[in-house]
């Protein structure tokens, strides 16, 4: 009874958040122009610390969040599709797309490019892409901040099909794995159905590019694989610091000024005042972070996490991509990952 009660106040909240504030929003959005000086895209892998760079950035004047359009809920086996989350948007549904889809940069897909259009507009009605906020600025926001976790496969394509600001956030793999496994979003992913894949868009993609690195035997071992195609076609990709801008989470953790002034000066922000406080945990944070946000140990905790062989496991996978911008190492080759993005 009390469950019911519960899900009938629910769809009562709901429907107020849409009248109030979903709706003017969208509605006020009918003919807004997506250009750089009003919209900016945030790509990241999740768990790679996004919802701390989107807060930080939230301090844009007017500014306000489109949250994880792709996100579909919980991953149960490699290459298969995750249910469609009533709460997102269900053009992403309709296009049957992949947790991770690949879109080629040379790809004619027009159902595609509109549904990112709705989405980078802020004409997608969805309750779930902006209760991370206060509903309030949604009245009077002008500055569209569009954070995607899913996203780093298609990210060239997307900024081939439009004109807005973008920003790459990269973390240390280790570090983003360990936080993955401790998640139900990813604790239960079972790596003995990798080889029953289900038809997506593109996915030869993922089968000829996973030939490499053998059979996909662990959770460990498709993480890092996910994490390296998607380092690979971004902060890898030739266009790297020239159509979009690379920023190195622990780059920020440790030298938030020079990282700020790197983003301030791609595009002519006012964030250079922030004074930002590393202890504070972003709304992402989980339980388990904490002691290791207030000991200063966000760079090394995975070190404590995840034992040897499990290191072994995603860093032979970086091996297999050529990737040598990360290692054992808590910090990345600053001069590699930013070698196309010093003159910034």
């Amino acid at each position: 009874m009390r469950l019911q009660i519960g899900k009938i106040f629910s769809k009562i909240n709901d429907r107020l958040i849409l009248l109030r504030h979903i709706y003017p929003f969208v509605k006020k959005n009918e003919r807004r122009l997506i250009s750089p000086n009003n919209t900016l895209c945030l790509f990241c892998q999740p768990r790679g610390g996004s919802t701390w760079l989107a807060e930080i950035l939230l301090n844009i004047s007017n500014s306000v969040l489109i949250d994880e359009p792709l996100w579909r809920g919980r991953v149960v086996a490699p290459f298969t599709k995750s249910e469609y989350f009533t709460r997102k948007v269900s053009q992403i549904s309709e296009l049957n797309f992949f947790y991770n889809q690949y879109i080629p940069e040379n790809a004619d897909w027009p159902e595609a490019k509109n549904a990112f259009e709705n989405i980078l507009a802020g004409r997608a009605v969805s309750i779930g892409l902006y209760d991370e906020q206060n509903l309030r600025k949604l009245k009077h926001g002008s500055y569209y901040i569009t954070k995607f976790n899913y996203a780093n496969l298609l990210m060239p394509w997307l900024i081939d099909q439009f004109s807005f600001s973008s920003i790459l956030l990269t973390r240390h793999p280790c570090a983003v794995i360990a936080s993955q496994l401790k998640l139900p979003s990813w604790r239960d992913i079972d790596p003995s159905q990798a080889e029953s894949s289900e038809e997506f868009p593109y996915s030869d993609f993922y089968f000829s590019a996973l030939e490499r690195i053998g059979t996909i035997d662990s959770k460990e071992k498709y993480l890092a694989s996910i994490w390296a195609l998607g380092f690979k076609h971004t902060a890898m990709h030739p266009e790297n610091g020239k159509k979009w801008l690379t920023v190195s989470y622990e780059g920020l953790l440790n030298d938030n000024q020079y990282e700020l002034k790197r983003i301030n000066e791609r595009f002519s922000l006012n964030l250079l005042s922030l004074d930002i406080d590393h202890k504070k945990p972003s709304k992402s944070t989980k339980n388990h972070s904490l002691p290791y946000l207030r000991n200063n140990e966000q760079l090394s905790s995975w070190k404590k996490e995840l034992s040897s062989k499990q290191v072994n496991i995603i860093l032979n996978v970086l091996d297999k991509f050529e990737i040598d911008i990360y290692s054992g190492m808590l910090e990345p080759d600053y001069d590699k990952l930013y070698s196309m993005s010093k003159e910034l």
